[in-house]
This record gives C-alpha cells, structure tokens and sequence, in this order.
C-alpha cells in the first residue's frame, strides 16, 4: 500500500489519510472479495479510519459530479480557458520587458545624447587684468575681478 495516491497534494503526511485515499482508489478500480474482507478489517479497526475514509469519499464524490451530471466537456473548456490565462498571465512580465527595451532602443536612436563639448581652460595673461579668453578675444577686468 505504498504506491502515491492523487489525495497527496497538501503534502499530507498522515499514513491513515493516505491508506484511506488508496482504499478508495482501490475499490473504484474493483476488489476480490478477499481485498474487500481486509478493507472492512481495516475500516472497523478503528475510528479515524472510517472518519478518513468517509472524507476521501465525499471529496472523490465532489470531484466526480461533473462526470456523474455529463458535463465533462463542460468542465474540460472550463479547465482549458484557466491554462490559456496562467499562460498568457506568465507572457505578461515578458512581453512587457520586450517592450520596455525596445522602447529604450527607439529612444536612444530617435534622441541621441548630444555631447556638451568642455572649453578649454580661460588664460591669463601676465597682467593681473587682463584674460584672454577661448575664442581670442582679449578682457581687462579690474583688480580682484573674476
């Protein structure tokens, strides 16, 4: 009675949840009368099991109503249009990364980074007073100024 059984989603360790998913699992798919005679044994043994049991069933009867009711294609669109939007939620961070880039991409070539060209320094001429200035031209400034 080891094999995993599809009531193990929670990470549920309890051994007695876990046997009673597998005896159901079990009597679906059909018993000898010799298994059935061991389920009884283990079901009667004690209480948790039947209280076990007895919710593994109601959650199998809850998953099966669709069948039961004949809406499994009902229930198939429904499953399929959740997996379409995960899809296209998990492409969203993706596709709006794309754009971003490409966004920085048309901006860097329709306005380019223009570069401020740097003067050169300003000279100054042997008199205290007087600057030459980048483009040649000369100026007096009075004692002190700058």
């Amino acid at each position: 009675m080891n094999r995993p059984n599809c009531f193990d989603r929670r990470g549920d360790d309890d051994p007695i949840a876990q046997t009673a998913a597998d005896w159901l699992l079990r009597r679906t798919a059909g018993l000898t009368g010799g298994e059935e005679a061991e389920f009884q044994t283990w079901l009667t043994a004690d209480q948790r099991n039947q209280t076990a049991y007895a919710g593994v069933q109601r959650t199998w009867s809850t998953l099966n109503e669709p069948r039961e009711r004949g809406e499994v294609a009902e229930l198939h669109r429904a499953l399929d249009a959740l997996q379409r939007r995960r899809e296209q939620r998990s492409r969203r961070p993706v596709i709006a990364a794309v754009g971003l880039a490409a966004a920085a991409l048309a901006f860097g070539m329709f306005f380019p980074t223009t570069r401020v060209a740097v003067a050169p320094p300003i000279t100054v001429s042997a008199r205290p007073d007087r600057q030459v200035l980048p483009d040649g031209s000369v100026i007096e400034l009075k004692s002190g100024a700058e």
